[in-house]
């Protein structure tokens, strides 16, 4: 004859008990609550960066500046052709730069006097 399990193993084994709570905080470790903190360094980490390497915001700065903001750091330095671009080691310029023209970028995509890559 087979023994009948005890009604508290029933009780410690039921599918329809409700989730322990460290279960439940086992589900839930990634709330805002620590998510801010996080967020936070990443911010302050970005900013210290901005501020110790200024050529990382020289990207953001050139969609920020006016068509004659642009034109004059554009023609703050003048090159002949790539070649002397290239001699005074400027070269590839970029759209925004000192010394781009539109007449130095042949394929017009923003960046004069880059290497040529033949096929």
């Amino acid at each position: 004859m087979a023994r009948r399990p005890s009604p508290r193993f029933h009780a410690r084994h039921s599918r329809n008990k409700p989730p322990h709570r460290r279960s439940y905080r086992a589900r839930n470790w990634l709330s805002i609550s620590r998510l801010r903190p996080i967020l936070l360094l990443g911010v302050a980490i970005a900013l210290i960066a901005l501020q110790t390497k200024p050529e990382l915001s020289n990207g953001v700065l050139s969609f920020a500046q006016s068509p004659d903001e642009k034109a004059n750091i554009e023609q703050s330095a003048y090159y002949r052709d790539c070649a002397a671009a290239r001699l005074a080691g400027a070269a590839p310029i970029y759209d925004g730069s000192p010394g781009y023209r539109a007449q130095l970028d042949r394929d017009d995509d923003g960046i004069a006097c880059e290497p040529y890559r033949g096929k």
